[in-house]
Order: structure tokens, then sequence, then C-alpha cells
């Protein structure tokens, strides 16, 4: 088939559309001529020499055009309401994301309470309040007390831990007030690592207020837990809103003064930010 493109005598041709763009329709009886439009064109169209057209009305060209406009309309109509749908979604899943994030807080303090009346009314060691001091915070310190309440505050753990590597940790000493001599005669950490293990693993729900991540210091200490408890709650967000209010500087005093301010503040809900 002819390209159209390449073949000059048929430069005045032209499409029916074409034709009543110009003012004309398509005489009566005519055959046209069937022409790829360019090399790349698949499909063919009709095409008219200027001698099988004719003037056409104002009200003739109306009605050619008029399929075309309707399918423009309705092209347009289908295109606007795509487009509310496709607005309406986006809105409603903007509320409902809205709605989970206000539930949300509220949602993990109903199960953080649900732990909690567990552990009052049924086992108090499925919520436990700890507190550590080490000779540091960083890859390599060692424990040098631990203390562990129940959520009844009953004492679970309390001991210090002789160091085997530190002699002195002058820095972390004037916080805790834990000399080497208060920890000569202590056991190490390995004496204690399964009974300590055995209170972790049974606790759902573990209160602490120490600035750092502390499972990495346990686990450099040989206290490997051998599964996850459930829930971690750092008092120290709840700390920050209380007045005046600062902890002991004793190791099992601060556990009992945790599950104090804790219990006082029940009520608090942390707002994700």
């Amino acid at each position: 088939m002819k390209v159209k493109h390449y073949h000059r005598e048929y430069d005045s041709y032209k499409t029916e559309r074409q034709w009543a763009l110009e003012g004309f329709l398509v005489a009566e009886n005519v055959e046209g001529i069937e022409l790829l439009p360019s090399k790349q064109s698949k499909q063919p169209c009709k095409y008219y020499k200027p001698d099988e057209v004719r003037p056409a009305t104002e009200s003739e060209l109306q009605a050619f055009f008029q399929p075309e406009k309707e399918r423009r309309r309705e092209q347009a109509r289908a295109y606007r309401k795509a487009r509310l749908e496709r607005e309406q979604e986006e809105r409603e899943r903007e509320l409902e994301e809205a709605k989970w994030c206000a539930v949300e807080p509220y949602k993990k303090k109903i199960e953080e309470l649900s732990m909690v009346i567990n552990a009052l009314d049924n086992d108090p060691s499925t919520a436990i309040a700890m507190n550590f001091e080490a000779t540091g915070y960083e890859y390599g310190d060692e424990l040098l007390q631990l203390s562990i309440i129940n959520f009844k505050g009953d004492i679970l753990f309390n001991s210090y831990f002789k160091p085997k590597k530190h002699k002195e940790w002058t820095k972390t000493e004037k916080e805790n007030g834990i000399t080497p001599e208060m920890v000569a005669n202590a056991p190490q950490t390995s004496d204690m690592a399964n009974q300590i293990v055995a209170i972790f693993n049974k606790a759902n729900l573990v209160l602490h207020n120490n600035q750092n991540y502390f499972d990495y210091l346990f686990y450099d200490n040989n206290i490997i837990f051998q599964q996850k408890y459930r829930e971690k709650i750092n008092v120290n967000k709840i700390l920050s809103k209380c007045d005046n209010f600062e902890l002991p500087k004793d190791s099992l005093e601060k556990c009992q003064a945790i599950l104090k301010i804790y219990k006082e503040k029940l009520h608090w809900i942390e707002e994700d930010k």
C-alpha cells in the first residue's frame, strides 16, 4: 500500500475529517483511496481528492462533528468521574490513616495496661522494673550492678558484679557511687547469668530508665535471653514530664522509684511524633 507522504501526487488529498475542518463534505457516490499516512502507520486512512468533495452548510458540518463532540464530552465525563473517585479514595485513605494514628497510642496503652493488670492480679513477675550500673556504655564495658523488682515491689534480683577486665571506672563511679572496693568480692556475671535470664524470660513488660540500649551490654556480659520480652518501656519519657524529680543514686532504689512513678502515670499516653 502506498504511503501518502512519499507520493507528491496525493498532496491535495485529505481525509473526510480534514475536509470537514475546511468546510467541505465528501460527495455522494465517490470511492476515495486508501493510503498509509506515514511509513510508521499500520492502519490506512481513506483520502479524497478535491473534486470528490463539496461545500457544506453550517448545519451539515455541525451534524458531522456532533458524534465527535459527544465522544469528547463522554471522555471528559469519564475522566472527571475517575479523578473524583481517585480523590475520594485518597481522602478516605488519609482519614483511615489519621484514625489509626489517633488510635494507635491508646491501643498500645491498652495492651500495656493488660500486661500490668495480669502482673498485679496473677503473676507479678510477668512485669518487672530493672536498673543496672556499668563501667561504661560502650562495647566491651562490664556490668557492676543489676537490680530487678516485680510489679508488687518484691526484690527478684539485686547484686554487684566483679568485672573481669576493668580495674577502675572513674567516669561512671561518679554517677553510680560504685567503687572497685565495693565489688571486689562480688560474683561475676557468668555466675548469675542463669538466674537473671530466667527472670527476663518470664517478663512480658520491662520498665527501665537507661538511656542506652542495654541488650547488647547484657549479651557482652554473657547474659543471653532465650526469648525476647514483649514490651520495654523507658520511663525517662515519663520522668521528663515530672517537675523536680531526681532518681536516687542507688540501683535498687532507682528500681523502686521507677515503679512508683510509672504506676502514678499509668494514664499517660505517649503520642507518636
